[in-house]
C-alpha cells in the first residue's frame, strides 16, 4: 500500500495505532510452525480512559499475545488467536489469507463480534484493527509510572486484573477491598517472594538480572567460597551448611582429596570452569520468571556450553518491574549483591 496515503486515509487526528513487530525467527526454535512466524508478536489497543479505582485520566493498554496452540491451518487460510496476560473475556483473531494479501482482524467479547477489519496487508490491516482502541470495559493495564505514582498504578493495575477474572461489581461499586473478598482465593496463590535485581556487565552488552533474594545470597556466598579457599577446608567452612550435601553430590568418589582439609581446593572437581557449578542464574529465571512476562520482555539464546537462557530487555526495566510486582512478586535493587551472585 501506499504508506503516506493509506495511513492518513485511516486514521484521524489524535488516533493511536500500531503496526506491531511480527513474531520472527526469534520463535522458530521453540516449534513454531513457519506459516505464523509472519504474524504479530503482540496486539495492542489504547486509550485514555479513566481507571476503575480513581478518576484520573490515564493511558491504558490491552496487548493480546499469541495462543500458539490454537493456530488452525487450511487450504485457504492460516488463523492465529491473542489473549491479555490475564484471564478475560476479551479476545482477538487474526486470519491471513493464503492466496491473496488480505488480513482480518477479529476482536470479540467471549462469542460476541465486537469488530472485524480487512486490510490489504499486514500494515494496513494492523492499523485498521489496532485504531479502534479499547472498548467498553476491556480490562488493561495503566503505564508510566513515577516513583510519586507507582503505588496508585499498581492498584489500578490489580484491579483490572480482579476485574477481569469475572468480579460481580459494576465498575461504580468497584473497590480494591471488595476485589480482595472475592478474589481471596487467588490472592492466597500469589507469591510473596522477593527479588533482588541488577544489571550485569557481560562482553559487548549489559544484562538485566532478578534473582529470589534467598538465592541470590547464597550463590554470592558460594561464589566467595570458591574464589578464595585455599584448601577444601577453606571451601568447606565458607559455604552455606546447607549446600554441604549438594557439593558432596557433585563430587566423584575417586576425589579422596575432598577429605583431607589440607588438600589444595580444585574448583573444576565441581564444574566451575565450565560454568556447571554454581548455577546459571540467567538460566534459571527460565524456570521461575512467569511465562507472560518471559514472552513480552525476554527472549532466548543459547550459551556455548550450558543450554539456553534468558536475556531480558535492559531498556524496559520498569516495565518489567511492574509486571513482577503484578504477579506478586517484590522487587529490590541491589546490584552489588546481584553481581556477587552471578560472579561479575
Amino acid at each position: 500500500m501506499s504508506q503516506a496515503t493509506s495511513v492518513r486515509s485511516i486514521l484521524a487526528a489524535g488516533a493511536f495505532a500500531s503496526v506491531p513487530v511480527q513474531i520472527g525467527t526469534r520463535w522458530a526454535t521453540r516449534d513454531v510452525p513457519a506459516s505464523l512466524l509472519c504474524f504479530p508478536n503482540c496486539i495492542p489497543y489504547v486509550a485514555v480512559r479513566r481507571g476503575l479505582t480513581s478518576d484520573v485520566r490515564r493511558t491504558y493498554i490491552a496487548a493480546y499475545y499469541p495462543v500458539f496452540e490454537s493456530a488452525r491451518f487450511s487450504a485457504g487460510s492460516v488463523q492465529l488467536s491473542y489473549r491479555w496476560l490475564h484471564a478475560s473475556p476479551f479476545s482477538v483473531h487474526v486470519l491471513r489469507e493464503r492466496n491473496s494479501p488480505r488480513w482480518h482482524i477479529f476482536k470479540c467479547r467471549g462469542s460476541r463480534l465486537l469488530s472485524h477489519v480487512v486490510g490489504d496487508g499486514y500494515g494496513e490491516a494492523m492499523i485498521r484493527a489496532t485504531v479502534i482502541g479499547l472498548s467498553d470495559r476491556e480490562p488493561a493495564f495503566a503505564y508510566g509510572a513515577t516513583l510519586a505514582t507507582f503505588d496508585e498504578i499498581r492498584e489500578e493495575n490489580l484491579a483490572q486484573i480482579a476485574f477481569a477474572e469475572g468480579t460481580r461489581l459494576d465498575v461504580d461499586e468497584f473497590s480494591l477491598n471488595n476485589i480482595e473478598n472475592e478474589q481471596e482465593e487467588s490472592t492466597q496463590l500469589r507469591s510473596e517472594r522477593t527479588l533482588v535485581f541488577g544489571q550485569i556487565q557481560k562482553p559487548g552488552e549489559v544484562a538485566l538480572v532478578f534473582i529470589p533474594e534467598a538465592d541470590a545470597i547464597r550463590l554470592a556466598a558460594i561464589r566467595h567460597a570458591i574464589e578464595t579457599a585455599s584448601t577444601w577446608g577453606d571451601f568447606f567452612d565458607a559455604i552455606p551448611a546447607d549446600e554441604l550435601a549438594a557439593v558432596v553430590d557433585r563430587l566423584s568418589e575417586d576425589d579422596n582429596d575432598i577429605f583431607d582439609r589440607s588438600a589444595r581446593f580444585d574448583p573444576d572437581l565441581l564444574g566451575c570452569g565450565e560454568g556447571e557449578y554454581p548455577e546459571f542464574v540467567e538460566q534459571k529465571m527460565l524456570e521461575w520468571i512467569p511465562a507472560n512476562i518471559r514472552r513480552q520482555y525476554g527472549r532466548i539464546e543459547d550459551s556455548v556450553f550450558n543450554g539456553q537462557f534468558l536475556v531480558l530487555d535492559v531498556r524496559q526495566t520498569p516495565e518489567i518491574l511492574a509486571a513482577l510486582e503484578l504477579a506478586g512478586f517484590v522487587c529490590r535493587l541491589d546490584e552489588e549483591l546481584v553481581r556477587r551472585a552471578c560472579g561479575n
